[in-house]
């Protein structure tokens, strides 16, 4: 006698169909623009806070120079408002999920006692890189497992140029990059460059409905600017170790350094940018 309400096993057909919605939900997961955008954003996020952890470290205490503050927060902060951009201009969403947090809180939670550390003690040389490579590994080892579950678009799709509001924050960019480059020998003078970049890079990041803002410009750089962002970072980098840490450091060397971060950002500004992108 068949017990009311007992479970059957499904018909070959219903197994078949159950089968092909899971491998269609498994696609449609694979190919979801919002997951691979924020994946990417992590990784690369893991890599710039690692490089300003280590440059900070390795920066920190000054042997002969002084710490300018602006040349060691300017790289990572625009990166943050640029990067926030791209991931909306491909489709996603900036709405990490409760793995994603957690995987930010965690790498925050190294950077900033490590920080800390770095103003108490003189900390050792593998310490200095090794709590860069654990901000690298902790936040960059979850995303990329992301990336290689995620399919990237293959549809090869043009690259349209910068629009104009993009093109003049690009400029800009390369403006305060070379005068906070330019001005590190003088800790006054780089003190004030510091300070207005700061306050323009603010108001660019509070315009986020405006052409000229920081958010929809990161949404419309490509390979060329980003590139080019990386080149100027570590320029800025390389400024702020010469001067903490040499004393022949001086506008004969900064002004050539300051120059060319200029040039690179520049031409970038009238590269083509990311691909599937109008002028506006």
């Amino acid at each position: 006698m068949e017990t009311e309400g007992a479970l059957h096993p499904p018909t070959p057909d219903q197994a078949a169909d159950q089968l092909a919605r899971v491998a269609d939900t498994r696609r449609r997961m694979q190919a979801d623009p919002s997951r691979r955008a924020l994946a990417l954003y992590a990784a690369w996020s893991s890599v710039a806070f690692a490089a300003f952890l280590l440059v900070f470290l390795l920066a920190w205490p000054p042997s002969d120079g002084f710490f300018s503050p602006g040349l060691a927060l300017m790289p990572l902060l625009l990166f943050t408002a640029l990067a926030q951009g791209a991931v909306a201009g491909r489709g996603a969403r900036f709405r990490p999920g409760r793995t994603e947090w957690l995987i930010m809180a965690a790498a925050i939670t190294i950077v900033f006692p490590s920080m800390a550390l770095g103003l108490l003690i003189d900390l050792p040389l593998y310490a200095r890189i090794g709590l860069p490579l654990l901000v690298l590994v902790v936040q960059g080892a979850p995303a990329l497992a992301v990336l290689r579950r995620t399919a990237s678009a293959t549809a090869a799709e043009p690259r349209a140029p910068l629009s104009a509001g993009a093109r003049v924050t690009t400029t800009a960019i390369a403006l305060l990059a070379a005068a906070t480059i330019i001005a590190s020998p003088w800790p006054v003078v780089s003190g004030i460059a510091a300070l207005v970049a700061f306050v323009l890079l603010l108001v660019a990041s509070w315009a986020e409905g405006l052409p000229w803002g920081l958010a929809p410009t990161g949404a419309q750089w490509g390979a060329w600017q980003w590139g080019a962002f990386a080149v100027v970072a570590v320029l800025q980098s390389v400024t702020l170790l010469l001067t903490v840490h040499t004393v022949w450091f001086g506008v004969a060397a900064s002004l050539p350094m300051g120059v060319a971060a200029a040039i690179v950002m520049t031409v970038a500004a009238w590269r083509p940018g990311a691909a599937g992108r109008s002028v506006r």
